[in-house]
């Protein structure tokens, strides 16, 4: 099976648990639009994609705040080897923090750690919760869209490793 590190149903996922799919949600810290993109990341990748970069747009263009996301945990996944749990983490918390919690309780693409028990050794419960939903979502909507990655398994989200 070729994981799509794009398929639609993480980013329907995504979009569920981080704005219930309201394009004008706004968080108390500062996270906008449909995928909840915090400006200064929206910013970052703008200016990675050589797309000009728009505040207003994060909450008032659903199609530019979609490419932004879309692009920011494409960028994860790359960043952590495919790893969901880890790209998961680093959207939500950051990546500062996922640094850290590797440091303190090793590296879930490892052999040596279950990825089930990492995930409950994040200090932040909002973290730890926002990564089971949002891997709950995504086995429902493969389901539901009858996508070649249903095949995928939690399991072999958990534990992927390149």
């Amino acid at each position: 099976v070729d994981r799509d590190h794009h398929e639609t149903p993480l980013i329907l996922a995504l979009m569920r648990q981080e704005s219930g799919f309201d394009s004008y949600a706004k968080s108390r810290t500062g996270a906008r639009g449909l995928m909840q993109i915090m400006p200064a990341t929206a910013k970052s990748i703008a200016r990675k994609l050589n797309v000009p970069y728009s505040k207003s747009r994060l909450i008032t263009d659903p199609g530019y705040n979609l490419m932004l996301g879309h692009a920011y945990i494409s960028n994860l996944l790359n960043r952590y080897d495919n790893s969901y749990v880890l790209a998961l983490a680093a959207y939500n918390a950051g990546p500062k923090w996922v640094k850290r919690w590797r440091r303190d309780n090793g590296d879930p693409r490892s052999h040596d750690v279950d990825a089930l028990d990492w995930i409950e050794r994040i200090p932040l419960a909002e973290t730890r919760n926002y990564i089971q939903r949002v891997l709950s979502n995504l086995q429902v909507y493969r389901i539901r869209l009858n996508t070649p990655q249903a095949a995928w398994s939690l399991e072999n989200d958990l534990h992927y490793r390149d």
